[in-house]
């Protein structure tokens, strides 16, 4: 992995049908390489884009070179709106998307990181064919209650990069049950797994952005060589 760089960070407003908050995390004294969005856990059990695995993963990742745009879905913070049960905030993925690409270089690279409600939200916005050069699920959240493995069917078609990082004592997402859902699906992706942790990433949110950001790194010199 390349060699940490400074980066700076920046409250940022954007569009989706409501307003949304964010904080932008960017190197400071070079391009950007790529950029990343990152999803935050459960707004209705106080999820939101400060939650410190998701803070980790933006500023790993600004360290490593990239863009990494974090925000609150709509209705957390100071965004607009209401929760809309994980459909609605596909949408704000999207805006989100079209935001940091407004940042960095036109034909760079960008990719999508989910953490919990975060990585089914991920999730669904490129099973419904929205576009990313690569996805990260943290903590894929499977087994959460109303969640139904086929709303992802779309998943298959999806030709880019796919990581999914579990933790071995999950209970809302075991390595188990991601893979057994990956191979219903039709899915192509890896499963990393870190044995000892649980949904929560507790001592092991700085690996899991760490592996985030190397796997992300990875995917975009593969998309621009």
């Amino acid at each position: 992995m390349k060699g940490a760089s400074s980066a700076v960070e920046e409250g940022v407003h954007f569009e989706s049908e409501y307003l949304l908050e964010g904080i932008l995390h960017r190197p400071s004294k070079e391009a950007a390489r790529g950029g990343v969005v990152i999803c935050h856990p459960h707004p209705l059990y106080g999820g939101n884009m400060n939650y410190h695995l998701v803070s980790g993963v933006a500023r790993v990742c600004a360290a490593q070179g990239m863009a990494a745009l974090r925000f609150n879905f709509r209705g957390v913070g100071g965004s607009g709106g209401k929760y809309a049960g994980g459909i609605g905030e596909v949408n704000d993925v999207a805006a989100a998307l079209k935001y940091l690409g407004r940042q960095i270089a036109p034909q760079a690279p960008l990719g999508l990181v989910g953490y919990s409600f975060g990585s089914l939200v991920a999730a669904r916005y490129v099973a419904e064919g929205g576009k990313a050069e690569a996805l990260v699920l943290i903590a894929f959240a499977l087994n959460f209650k109303g969640v139904n493995v086929d709303d992802y069917a779309g998943l298959a078609q999806y030709a880019g990069p796919l990581l999914v990082i579990a933790g071995g004592r999950d209970e809302l997402g075991p390595p188990e049950a991601v893979e057994a859902a990956l191979n219903r699906l039709g899915a192509r992706g890896e499963v990393l797994v870190f044995p000892e942790v649980d949904h929560f990433f507790g001592g092991a949110a700085k690996s899991a952005g760490e592996a985030a950001a190397s796997f992300l790194i990875q995917s975009f010199e593969a998309v621009v060589t």
